[in-house]
Parts: C-alpha cells; structure tokens; sequence
C-alpha cells in the first residue's frame, strides 16, 4: 500500500512537470516568433536568447539532456554574437567555429541515444545563420535545421517544442516574404528603389 501510494505520488509529480514544462515551453515559443518578425539583428538574437533560456528548463523538466544541453550553448552563443560589429574580437570566424564546437562537446557530455545528433547538427547549422549580420541571410540558413529540430521535438514530447517549430517556420517564411521577397519584386518593378538589405 505504501509502495502504492509512493508510486502515486511521483506519477502525480510527473504530470505537475510535465503541465509546468510545457507551460514554460509556450513562453519560449511566444519569444521565438517575436524574434523572427525583426528585420534588426540585434532584436532577433535577444528574444531568440529568451527562447532559449526558457527551453533550457523545458527539455530538463521533460529529462531531455541533450536539447537542454544545446540551449545551454545556445543562450551562451546568442548573447556573445549581439556583440557581433561592436568589439573587435567578436568579428573572427573563430567565435562561431569556438560555439559549434562547444555544442559537440555538450552533445558528448549530454548523449542519450543516436537522436541527440538531430540537435547538435541543427544548433551547428543555427550557429552559421546567427553568425551572419544581414538578417536575410539568418533567416534563410536558421530556417534549415528546422525539420532536425521538429523531429527531435515529437520523438520526446515536447508538445511546445513542436509547434515552437511549426510557428518558426511560419514565422520565418513570413519574415522572408515580407522583408526579402517583397522588397525584391518591388525593386524589380522600380529599379531605381534599393533595398536597405541588398546593400549588405
């Protein structure tokens, strides 16, 4: 009877963390779309950074390591690349090299299975698009490793982390259409009109 009641208690505990985990998983999500609907560098990176810190404590509450561990480097990452174009040292190539391998040793440390490669590839990928300062160009690298992401996200149940990439997607997509497809056709239509991104 008591080990009944012990093993009650912790499937209780379970679902409480799972509601929690989920629930701080929305918030992210809200964070993620926000940042792909700014045409500002510095903007997509900061509510990106939120996201993140936020699917740190998602993935763990869910016992998911691996994708705790890479938003770990990754909240690290995103706030070391705002500096990007502000101090001298941050422009080398060897801080986005540094990160990308720094999110395959969090990968090694964090490994669970052969499905902890999906996120430490897409947060590799990720690193390249962050790293660039035109935000055209992060949009069309950052959208890539979604599918990785996504997969990742219903093989473990991570019901926010799932629609966080549906909604990234969109939200990329309408980002892209909006402030680089747009503007293209109407440049086309207007040579004389330059877009402030096709200058970068």
């Amino acid at each position: 009877m008591f080990l009944i009641s012990i093993l009650q208690l912790l499937d209780h505990t379970n679902i409480n963390n799972n509601f929690i985990a989920q629930g701080i998983g929305f918030v992210g999500l809200i964070f993620a779309i926000i940042s792909f609907q700014n045409n500002k560098r510095n903007l997509i990176l900061v509510f990106l950074g939120l996201a993140q810190m936020c699917f740190i404590v998602h993935f763990a509450l869910l016992g998911v390591w691996t994708a705790s561990a890479m938003n770990i480097v990754g909240a690290i990452r995103t706030f070391f690349f705002v500096f990007r174009g502000r101090k001298k040292w941050m422009d080398s190539d060897i801080v986005m090299y540094t990160f990308i391998f720094l999110f395959f040793i969090a990968g090694i440390l964090s490994w669970q299975n052969w499905l902890s490669l999906l996120p430490i590839m897409a947060m590799a990928i990720e690193t390249v698009g962050l790293w660039q300062e035109n935000p055209r160009k992060i949009r069309s690298i950052v959208i890539i490793p979604r599918p990785l992401w996504l997969t990742y996200n219903v093989i473990h149940g991570s019901y926010a982390g799932v629609l966080t990439e549906l909604f990234v997607v969109v939200s990329l997509v309408t980002g892209i259409i909006r402030f680089d497809f747009l503007p293209w056709i109407r440049q086309k239509r207007n040579p004389g009109m330059l877009d402030q991104d096709s200058l970068n």
